[in-house]
């Protein structure tokens, strides 16, 4: 993925302004998952996701019962 060409269209679809090291985060390193939608080579929708470790994720967004969810095998 292109970071000049997925920073111009975040900038153009949300009001949040990133740092430029984010765009360059969000399609390079492995600790995110991007995936875009392309239509005649020009990107028209992207997904990204964060992965974490669960111990990471914010509280209120932790399952409460989180170790009957998990195969402990």
């Amino acid at each position: 993925m292109r970071v000049d060409m997925v920073r111009t269209l975040c900038q153009d679809w949300f009001p949040i302004d990133y740092p430029y090291s984010w765009y360059e985060d969000i399609t390079s390193n492995p600790r995110f998952y991007s995936l875009a939608a392309v239509y005649n080579g020009i990107i028209i929708g992207l997904i990204v996701a964060e992965i974490k470790s669960y111990f990471k994720l914010n509280r209120e967004v932790r399952c409460r019962n989180f170790s009957s969810h998990v195969n402990h095998s």
